[in-house]
């Protein structure tokens, strides 16, 4: 049995075979920005938030939703989703000392250059093809 990943690396199961070869192609592949796609952008602003962005990595099938792409002191940058933070008796959003919900990751990065890279592609996708979400912001201040 063959297993390939597209554009990067194919294995014969039988003969070459090693968990740790597999582990490490499939995580070049997740890392490899340059496969990253836009498939959507909805604009949305309020305070920092410019829109949200839903990206797919074709080469391990996944396609990441409403990421949330902001600008603060003029600098866009990207993140992966996260979700409000819901009380468990109540079952309602919990605030933060400034009345604003507060948010939990639900995934999270390795290391912190791989979300620094992840923030960087995103945003150049979304102003190669929507370069509107960033105009009027501007430079040193909060939006």
């Amino acid at each position: 049995m063959r297993i390939e990943i597209t554009g990067l690396w194919d294995f014969d199961m039988t003969s070459d075979f090693n968990p740790q070869t597999v582990l490490g192609a499939v995580l070049t592949a997740m890392a490899n920005y340059d496969h990253l796609q836009l498939i959507s952008f909805k604009a949305m602003r309020q305070g920092s938030r410019v829109g949200f962005a839903t990206v797919r990595l074709p080469m391990i099938g996944l396609a990441i939703k409403d990421c949330p792409v902001n600008v603060s002191y003029g600098r866009p940058w990207a993140s992966l989703p996260n979700r409000p933070q819901v009380d468990s008796k109540s079952g309602q959003a919990i605030r933060d000392a400034r009345g604003k919900i507060a948010y939990t990751a639900m995934h999270e990065w390795d290391s912190p250059q791989l979300r620094h890279d992840f923030s960087e592609r995103v945003v150049a996708l979304v102003r190669a093809q929507h370069p509107e979400a960033f105009t009027g912001i501007g430079e040193g201040s909060e939006p």
